[in-house]
């Protein structure tokens, strides 16, 4: 039996490591390249993009909301989600046989594009979710079970774990959420 196909690519700031057959190294790869060519293209280097950006301040030390507000301001992508304290829903429901790891790949998207933010808890997607009309799930696993672990990752344990979309999974939100914004009209 042949061992798996292992690549490690730094190009700048961005890096892939990636092992498995030919086919799925090569399908990676080329996301990668697309992502990082995107990237480049918007001046983003891979070290802005922290787990929670400091909070800014104003000059009398307060917290200063407008100056908070980082991610994506001026993403057409912001008409899906609704934004209330720390919890973000969608706006829109995703249809199909796979709705529910839909909506948790959009709402991962919709953290970084709104918040700005890259790592987020379980319990405010859990919380996410059944605002956007998805009551029945109790627990994480009952979705992520369902979605491929080369979309998204998961730092810590249980509730106090926090989730994350990996390149794929991001380049599969933007495309749902591009299709879901074509439904709204």
């Amino acid at each position: 039996m042949d061992s798996p196909n292992k690549i490690k690519i730094q190009i700048g700031d961005f890096h892939l490591e990636t092992e498995g057959s030919e086919a799925a190294i090569e399908k990676r790869l080329s996301i990668f390249k697309d992502l990082v060519q995107i990237a480049s293209k918007a001046g983003v280097a891979a070290g802005e993009h922290s787990a929670r950006p400091r909070e800014p301040k104003d000059a009398a030390g307060k917290h200063d909301e407008k100056l908070a507000r980082r991610g994506e301001p001026s993403s057409p992508l912001r008409r899906l989600f609704r934004e209330d304290g720390r919890i973000v829903s969608l706006e829109i429901k995703p249809q199909g046989e796979n709705s529910e790891g839909d909506a948790f790949l959009l709402l991962l998207l919709a953290h970084k594009i709104i918040r700005g933010e890259d790592l987020v808890p379980v319990g405010e997607l859990l919380e996410g979710l059944k605002r956007s009309g998805f009551g029945s799930i109790k627990r994480m696993d009952e979705i992520t079970t369902k979605i491929s672990t080369d979309l998204w990752n998961k730092l810590g344990e249980r509730r106090a774990g926090k989730f994350r979309l990996l390149i794929p999974g991001e380049k599969k939100a933007r495309e749902l959420a591009e299709g879901l914004i074509g439904q709204m009209g």
